[in-house]
């Protein structure tokens, strides 16, 4: 999707886009797909197909991402996908295809919530004929809703000969001798208002419980259980507050979460197909969080904030306290023992190195470089060794032979010829010159907090 010009925001925007948008479009498209059937919030399949309809977006966005089709900082492929999904399904937007056989995948999805919906409709039926059977029995009960029954149905109806002769049938009918009179009675009350309340559901398919509760031949309650889907829009309510609140509170968490935060960017730095933006938003955020590890300082998280103006300040914009520094650089440097590593990704990671260059994080940094020589990778073994080499000079310059002829590490050049023993025995030669470096102060110093004043001077000035 190169030739799409699109702004390149954080991934995390993009894919919270994608998901608030599937769940606006998941609910648009079950309302037009099931809008025949009344009470379609109500049952548990409709829920399932929310479910796909929400997901499926979502997962072809990394899907595509992960076959390097777009790149999930885009804004636009972020719209594209979750709006015209079923098209891309389908070929059908330019610059966006899927890899291999994999758009086949959307048949059976496709059929699958064929089959869904039409579960949906059987069962809609059959709650149908049960609210049907609850306003007949409230018709029934009293004299006079069947008489307000008939005046609407006979005011309504398009074939009032047809209802005549359906009601006149009804008086004809034999009584059953088996059944007392009352009984008798209530069962043909019953018939007759089931003829009426046909025929004017016939008559008004879409407004007959208007008319209804109009004439106060039902409640109001009854009309909203009934007739008025009130079950239904209000699981359909709840179930849409809950998921918005689950996604603010997943924002939130992720914002408020240090933790949930440096594991994104890392993942985001160690991203092979990432943005060069990407990886700058990246880098410059690790750098940060090691530049923000200082011994001394109080942690940001130890000042309590007072006051309901602070407490709200506070969680808008939370003081995460910093990182260690191993939890910042072990993850990252891990990548390094790959056998196949992006060149752009062992550039990065010298940028990283070199801009939160600090005593404070000899103790953790060098001796990590140091156990990555054994990678399988002679290019990046020898731009580690290279580092090492580099630190040693600068910031340990006691530690240096005083010989002016090299030694045994400065001569070492490695490549893709050696065996691991020989690397091996490399990596024990730079393992006992930061056994004895380590004793001995950087050259780089390490920072010390400001003292405090005297308790004499501070007296005096106040």
């Amino acid at each position: 999707m190169d030739q799409f010009a699109s702004p390149d925001i954080p991934a995390y925007w993009c894919y919270f886009l994608v998901l608030s948008l599937g769940l606006l479009g998941a609910r648009a498209s079950l309302n037009e797909l099931l809008k025949l059937h009344r009470d379609r919030w109500a049952f548990l399949s409709t829920w399932l197909l929310f479910g796909m309809y929400v997901l499926v977006p979502l997962f072809l966005f990394w899907f595509l991402d992960y076959t390097a089709v777009i790149r999930d900082t885009s804004l636009f492929a972020a719209l594209i996908v979750t709006l015209g999904y079923r098209q891309i399904f389908s070929a059908g937007v330019q610059g966006i295809l899927m890899p291999g056989e994999t758009a086949k995948l959307w048949v059976p999805i496709q059929k699958w919530a064929d089959r869904l919906a039409e579960r949906i409709g059987t069962k809609q039926s059959n709650q149908k004929e049960r609210f049907d059977e609850k306003v007949w029995d409230y018709l029934a009960a009293g004299a006079q809703h069947e008489a307000g029954m008939r005046g609407l149905a006979w005011f309504y109806s398009k074939d009032s000969t047809a209802l005549g002769n359906e009601l006149k049938s009804i008086a004809e009918l034999p009584p059953d001798l088996n059944m007392s009179q009352a009984a008798w009675d209530t069962l043909q009350t019953r018939r007759r208002v089931r003829v009426l309340l046909n025929d004017l559901r016939k008559a008004k398919p879409d407004d007959f419980g208007y008319y209804l509760r109009e004439r106060d031949l039902i409640p109001w309650w009854g009309y909203q259980v009934w007739l008025g889907a009130a079950k239904s829009r209000a699981i359909a309510w709840l179930l849409t507050a809950l998921l918005t609140g689950l996604l603010l509170w997943g924002a939130l968490w992720f914002r408020n979460s240090g933790a949930a935060q440096l594991w994104y960017h890392q993942w985001r730095f160690t991203k092979s197909s990432a943005s060069e933006l990407d990886r700058i938003r990246s880098l410059d955020y690790l750098v940060h969080q090691l530049d923000r590890v200082s011994p001394g300082d109080p942690s940001p998280a130890a000042s309590a904030a007072s006051g309901f103006v602070a407490k709200f300040r506070q969680l808008w914009t939370p003081q995460i306290p910093p990182p260690k520094p191993d939890a910042v650089l072990q993850p990252v440097l891990r990548l390094l023992e790959r056998n196949e590593v992006p060149q752009t990704f062992v550039q990065d990671v010298e940028r990283l190195v070199m801009k939160s260059r600090s005593a404070t994080f000899h103790d953790v940094l060098l001796p990590l470089l140091i156990r990555k020589l054994y990678t399988p990778n002679p290019d990046v073994r020898l731009r580690i060794h290279q580092i090492l080499l580099y630190f040693r000079k600068t910031d340990f310059p006691g530690s240096l032979p005083k010989s002016k002829d090299p030694d045994a590490l400065e001569k070492w050049t490695p490549s893709k010829d050696e065996s691991p023993t020989k690397v091996d025995e490399y990596v024990r030669l730079w393992e006992l010159w930061w056994k004895k470096a380590s004793t001995k102060p950087s050259a780089l110093g390490t920072p010390t907090p400001p003292k405090p004043a005297p308790a004499s001077s501070q007296k005096k000035t106040s």
